[in-house]
């Protein structure tokens, strides 16, 4: 993280309108915004993005900033709001972010591809986590893990979850995989429901290239990347991940929740 002094004359909003703890907030802000002469404008055009809501509207905002090239301030408004910031003054955090008293978080992005390097259907990256699963709950499927070209997992179950530590707290968390610190550089391979008990989650640095292969599935398999993009996976076709080295901005207040206070809290990590 580094702090400085960030103003910005036009902004998008993300938000889901339709709650009303988010559209109060929301409307809050344009009306804000206006009397200091912001332009609300398109993600394309803004010089920030904003993030109002939950750990979706946070994942969704920074896939868009990581696309258009743009940093983005969130505030959470959801009901685990795991992701975004977490302020005790939600009108001295908009009076922050409009006089740039902010800091950055440096967020990794990871890259995907379906097929060979050269030669790939389909492509895209993530920030927070990418499952491969069966598409019902019919059957199982039989896959393997391989980092650099070495096979490392054999697994018959429902999938696996390659989770980024942004990602750790979510799908990977209740699979029963590891909560990573955000400054850890890596992902966390976390099986779903294998049949083989003696499978455990494994951390892999980001150095590394992960493979996943479906050996054996009825219908094939599914691949989602943050909880939104999708592609079908055939059998014996490799999704291969890997760190891009690029990453998106996230703009942070000051006094939000550090990671670690937000585990204690809402973990309950301490007891009552």
């Amino acid at each position: 993280m580094m702090g400085g002094t960030v103003r910005f004359k036009s902004f998008h909003i993300e938000s889901h309108l339709w709650k009303t703890s988010a559209f109060e907030v929301v409307e809050l802000f344009r009306q804000t915004a206006r009397t200091r002469g912001l332009e609300e404008t398109t993600c394309q055009d803004a010089d920030v993005l904003v993030a109002i809501g939950g750990d979706g509207t946070f994942l969704r905002t920074a896939q868009m900033a990581f696309t258009f090239k743009k940093p983005f301030w969130s505030l959470g408004t959801g009901r685990l709001n795991f992701l975004p910031n977490n302020v005790p003054d939600i009108h001295k955090a908009m009076a922050d972010f409009f006089e740039g008293d902010l800091e950055v978080e440096y967020l990794p992005v990871y890259r995907w591809l379906l097929g060979e390097k050269d030669v790939s259907s389909r492509s895209g990256f993530f920030i927070n986590d990418l499952v491969v699963a069966k598409p019902g709950y019919d059957t199982t499927i039989t896959l393997r893990v391989l980092v650099d070209g070495r096979d490392i997992i054999s697994a018959v179950g429902d999938g696996v979850i390659i989770s980024t530590p942004l990602g750790s707290t979510a799908y990977n968390l209740s699979a029963g995989g590891p909560v990573m610190d955000r400054g850890v550089r890596g992902f966390c391979v976390t099986p779903l429901n294998a049949h083989q008990t003696n499978l455990r989650p494994l951390i892999v640095p980001e150095e590394r290239e992960i493979g996943v292969q479906v050996i054996e599935a009825y219908k094939g398999a599914v691949a989602v990347a943050d909880g939104s993009t999708s592609c079908q996976l055939p059998v014996s076709k490799m999704i291969r991940i890997w760190s891009s080295g690029e990453v998106v901005k996230h703009l942070i207040n000051r006094d939000a929740m550090t990671f670690y206070e937000r585990v204690i809290r809402k973990f309950g990590w301490l007891g009552s």
